[in-house]
């Protein structure tokens, strides 16, 4: 594996783990409790409720990395040497129009940008990578709370007319999870001495 690829993988489980991280915080999973085994019926209704949880998160996270997929893809390629590889005619292949359409767009900018950043950096972690792109904390901080903002704007953009409590809820929790996860990423990455 070229050293290319090693840190595209590295990026691409890095976003993987975000989008776990953000589904676990969010979906409701279900708990085992000591009289569900000694019910059997009970016991079958835990697994299928464990089934659709499991599904949920494998689709939520499937769905959340589309546009990672993509924009890191056009990112390989432009580092790679191809200087036309770019996101820009990803959101009119999706039929998206309006603030939704702009919005996606500056959102796979953004992570486009930000993929490119790590790729010229170097490192054998994605921690390495980060240091290497951003330097300090604070750019990085600045990076993800872009990020967040974006996501944000985009949320909001598909909400209709009259929204629902239900799709505000989710999202409210979307957001502020996302937030906590970042905020433990640069933690993580930029340790306090």
């Amino acid at each position: 594996m070229s050293e290319m690829e090693e840190k595209a993988k590295m990026i691409l489980e890095h976003e993987l783990w975000f989008a776990d991280s953000l589904a676990l915080k969010i979906l409701e999973r279900p708990t085992l409790s000591v009289w569900m085994i000694l019910i059997p019926v009970v016991f079958i209704y835990y697994f299928y409720r464990y089934k659709k949880f499991a599904e949920g998160k494998r689709d939520f996270a499937g769905n959340y990395m589309i546009s990672r997929r993509q924009a890191l893809a056009k990112a390989v390629e432009f580092v790679n040497g191809d200087n036309k590889a770019d996101v820009s005619g990803i959101p009119a292949n999706i039929g998206l129009d309006g603030d939704t359409k702009s919005c996606y767009a500056e959102l796979l900018f953004l992570l486009y940008d930000h993929y490119i950043r790590l790729l010229k950096s170097s490192g054998a972690t994605y921690r390495d990578l980060v240091k290497g792109a951003y330097g300090s904390s604070g750019e990085f901080t600045i990076f993800l709370n872009k990020l967040t903002g974006i996501e944000g704007r985009l949320n909001d953009s598909f909400r209709q007319s009259d929204p629902s409590d239900d799709y505000s809820a989710v999202i409210s929790s979307i957001m502020e999870y996302s937030k906590m996860i970042r905020r433990t990423t640069i933690e993580k990455i930029y340790p306090a001495v």
